[in-house]
């Protein structure tokens, strides 16, 4: 059990005491026994609050403290001087610009002062605090502060752009008290203003391999961090976003990239690539619409274009990849919305692009299950031709999230609970549309009269459960059903594609597919 160590608070101002400071700092970490790394990590964060102080200049005097457990601590600068001025920056919005921009605004400005600042407080996420937050950061004596929040940034500036078209993202990643800590709360109150900094250590963590029975062909997935953090999407988001750009014909297939009519998407066209075998791009062929999934944050990766060419290729059909909305700048259930609209699109002009419009299929994994579970009700529901089958692996159907698997995997590679309730921290959903478009469908009215499904599960996943349960109410609700459930396995286990698991699993969803979508 941790034990809980408070250092002596200091006294300090824009250039004296610093070295008392770091004292405190190192202090910490030997009282917590923190590595190295860890005492770095600490020392890194103080470093750049100190920089901060040091800008607002000597006449601003604030006592100093860190107090905390062995896996994080709590930074807490009281700057208690009675401030009543500003830097005379209060209508600035360029000195609002990056994280600790934004921390220096705070600290630099009274109370009164932002009371005059009018838009530029909500353009950087500024807001009265309810009692509610005050009591949670010990100050229960306060009735009236102004609050800014890392977390309440993060979400706010996904994708915004600053003034030279540039994404705000890049300030953030600059930052390193933004890169370093869990959360950073400036409170800015009549009597005083209050800079809490969270932060959390790294533990030794048991390889997950070992704790489970996982199949030793998947052991490469222990190798591949679980992105869980704002920092870590946006990282993928741009590592992996351009890569539908880069995928090219081949000898066993060709791609073609279209631009579909989408209302809903924002330029009204959203990019979708077709696979088709090589020597049938001319002929009339069923077809499978592939949603990628990724908790609705992160776009294709590279086993999602393989899955694609495979289908393509050894189904003898055309396979339509879609690059929809991501999270958070696009709120659920608009994604939902997005594959429905393709669907519809495809069913309508089926002729233009070679398709049998009774043979066409939808499938996903993770959260683009979810959005072929949706497309399926939807199309039931509007009467219009529903798809010829539902393969859906590994899916997200059960938004409650109090399932067994749910409460046991949290430590599992790739993706686990504490990644996905995070992630539901970040996704935005429209409340009074989710219900419509089936954002949770184990919990949907009606199961009935939706076409046959295939569903694959992973035995060491969080969303294991979920997939059973979904399987067990389609069959009683008289739809055709096979569950796959294999065993050994986490979530996305396609990345280990030379794994016999995987192997096996990929004839079954072939067999599955050239089934219903009658292919001799």
């Amino acid at each position: 059990m941790d034990t809980k160590v408070n250092t002596e608070k200091i006294r300090i101002n824009g250039k004296s005491n610093m070295e008392q400071v770091f004292t405190l700092a190192e202090d910490y970490s030997r009282l917590n026994k923190l590595t190295g790394k860890d005492s770095l990590h600490l020392r890194l964060i103080v470093e750049e609050t100190l920089e901060m102080l040091r800008l607002l200049g000597d006449d601003r005097q604030c006592t100093f403290g860190i107090e905390g457990e062995k896996t994080s601590c709590i930074i807490r600068l009281t700057f208690d001087d009675g401030y009543k001025g500003s830097l005379n920056n209060e209508n600035n919005p360029a000195a609002t610009e990056g994280v600790t921009g934004k921390i220096k605004y705070l600290l630099g400005n009274s109370y009164e002062a932002l009371g005059r600042a009018g838009e530029i407080l909500d353009k950087i996420g500024v807001q009265k605090a309810s009692e509610e937050v005050l009591c949670e950061a010990g100050m229960n004596d306060e009735k009236d502060a102004y609050v800014w929040t890392m977390e309440a940034y993060n979400i706010s500036s996904f994708d915004r752009l600053d003034k030279d078209g540039n994404e705000d993202w890049f300030e953030i990643s600059r930052s390193i008290i933004a890169n370093l800590t869990d959360d950073i709360r400036v409170f800015v109150m009549p009597e005083k203003t209050e800079l809490i900094i969270f932060a959390s250590f790294g533990r030794k963590k048991e390889v997950a391999g070992n704790k489970y029975n996982i199949d030793p062909e998947l052991e490469m997935l222990n190798k591949i961090p679980v992105a869980k953090t704002r920092f870590q999407i946006k990282l993928i988001q741009m590592m992996y976003g351009k890569l539908v750009r880069k995928q090219s014909s081949t000898d066993e297939y060709s791609i073609t990239s279209h631009s579909f009519p989408c209302t809903s998407f924002p330029t009204e066209r959203i990019p979708v690539l077709e696979y088709v075998p090589k020597g049938h791009f001319d002929e009339l062929l069923p077809a499978v619409i592939l949603y990628h999934g990724g908790a609705y944050l992160f776009p294709a990766l590279p086993y999602h274009y393989r899955l694609a060419a495979t289908v393509a290729t050894r189904v003898k059909c055309r396979v339509f990849m879609v690059h929809y909305d991501l999270a958070p700048m696009s709120e659920l259930p608009l994604q939902h919305v997005q594959a429905f609209e393709i669907y519809s699109y495809l069913i309508g002009n089926s002729a233009r692009y070679h398709v049998d419009p009774d043979r066409i299929a939808v499938m996903g994994d993770s959260s683009g299950g979810t959005m072929s579970a949706a497309v399926c009700m939807m199309a039931r529901d509007r009467g219009i031709n529903k798809p010829a089958g539902q393969l859906l692996l590994y899916p997200s159907l059960d938004t409650r999230g109090n399932t067994r698997s749910m409460a046991e995997y949290t430590d599992v590679p790739v993706i686990n609970s504490v990644a996905i309730r995070a992630f539901k921290k970040i996704i935005r959903v429209n409340k009074e549309e989710a219900g419509k478009y089936y954002i949770s469908p184990v919990e949907a009215g009606s199961l009935s009269g939706l076409p046959p499904a295939y569903i694959e599960t992973a035995e060491f996943d969080a969303l294991h459960d979920e997939g059973v349960e979904y399987a067990g109410l389609l069959k009683k609700a008289g739809c055709k059903v096979i569950l796959n459930e294999t065993k050994g396995t986490v979530h996305s286990f396609d990345m280990a594609k030379d794994s016999g698991v995987f192997k096996n699993a990929l004839d079954k969803r072939i067999e599955f597919l050239t089934s219903v979508l009658n292919v001799s």
